[in-house]
């Protein structure tokens, strides 16, 4: 099996955080302040430009309900805690 890089990685997350942030009917302001990040750091994330953080990573899996495995593209599984 064939490793993804770091910035295929990047993209992917961000990628499936845009797309849950959508699917949710989110602005990207509106997830930024759940956060408690720069709307320009968001941007840049969901692009792939940026790697975010663990913990913020693990927060924005909280709020739209999805698992870590599923921002970074190895499962179809949403988070068991939706809502919690």
């Amino acid at each position: 099996m064939e490793t993804k890089s770091d910035k295929e990685y990047r993209e992917i997350i961000g990628g499936n955080i845009r797309a849950a942030r959508r699917e949710k009917g989110m602005e990207i302001g509106d997830l930024a302040d759940a956060l408690g990040v720069n709307e320009n750091y968001l941007e840049l994330a969901e692009r792939g430009k940026h790697e975010m953080h663990i913990a913020k990573l693990v927060e924005a899996g909280r709020i739209l309900g999805k698992s870590l495995d599923w921002l970074a593209g190895v499962s179809s599984e949403v988070s068991e805690e939706i809502g919690a």
